[in-house]
């Protein structure tokens, strides 16, 4: 069911859950008991940038990384077991 907006003319504004079916009835204010009329309101929509778009659908894929394999080699049939061996400590490397 959806919220709807009134208006009460001594207390203000406010929203009330209700079905579709009784969506054009008034309601009765809350705060006073007075009859209170409907609001027309427009429903949220936003354009947002297609960067931010994207942003956002990465952030909520996770935090896991893709696999992503390897092509095989072109020359040989297969890429080597260790292709470069790598002295000391591989977790350093370029810092």
């Amino acid at each position: 069911m959806p919220y709807y907006e009134f208006r009460c003319a001594t207390c203000g504004g406010f929203e009330e859950r209700r079905s579709i079916s009784e969506s054009a009835e008034e309601a009765t204010c809350p705060g006073c008991g007075q009859r209170a009329r409907r609001i027309y309101s427009t429903f949220h929509a936003s354009s947002v940038p297609a960067e931010v778009r994207k942003a956002r659908r990465l952030n909520e894929s996770g935090a896991e990384p893709r696999r992503v394999r390897r092509p095989p080699a072109e020359t040989g049939g297969g890429s080597p077991a260790n292709p470069r061996p790598v002295p000391g400590r591989p977790w350093q490397i370029g810092h």
